[in-house]
């Protein structure tokens, strides 16, 4: 941390002194889920950069989000040591529609753009789930999607575990 304060990549960091200030930074860091569903529909992101690129990849991703939405406030989160960001956006808090739906599609893919230009990755510690299933179609190569389902079926032949997930 001092050899990037003293390159000037990092140019303010917070380091508990003590206990109380360790618990104090985790409480504040699980808050942030918290805080973006109150200020309004969160955009929510588990990507991971490599460590050199993050600074990059915030300055792009913030620009081509104030493009798609320039009411957008950002929460950025990440615990660096590995390169994860939870890069979460909160878009119009009265947009709940269809339009709400298509701009959080429009944010992931331009976040997928930036991430696959830097070598990122749309997913991190938390996994594809759900929520990535549209990632995994749009960046994944084919062959290896088929090759995942195989395996799947090859373990699960009755689609009992996690039914519908590759």
């Amino acid at each position: 941390l001092s050899d990037l304060m003293e390159t000037g990549e990092v140019l303010d960091a917070t380091v508990a002194t003590s206990e109380a200030q360790r618990l104090e930074m985790w409480r504040q860091r699980e808050m942030a889920f918290e805080v973006a569903h109150s200020a309004g529909t969160p955009v929510t992101t588990d990507i991971t950069v490599p460590l050199d690129k993050v600074a990059v990849f915030l300055t792009r991703a913030n620009i081509g989000l104030m493009k798609l939405a320039p009411k957008a406030e950002l929460i950025e989160v990440a615990h660096l040591g590995d390169g994860n960001v939870h890069y979460t956006m909160c878009v119009d808090p009265d947009d709940k529609g269809p339009v709400a739906k298509a701009l959080q599609t429009a944010i992931y893919e331009m976040v997928e753009d930036v991430l696959a230009d830097l070598g990122g990755s749309f997913s991190a510690e938390h996994g594809i789930g759900v929520a990535k299933l549209g990632s995994m179609a749009r960046r994944k190569n084919p062959a290896a999607l088929a090759v995942m389902r195989m395996i799947k079926a090859a373990l699960d032949p009755n689609n009992i575990m996690n039914p519908g997930k590759v």
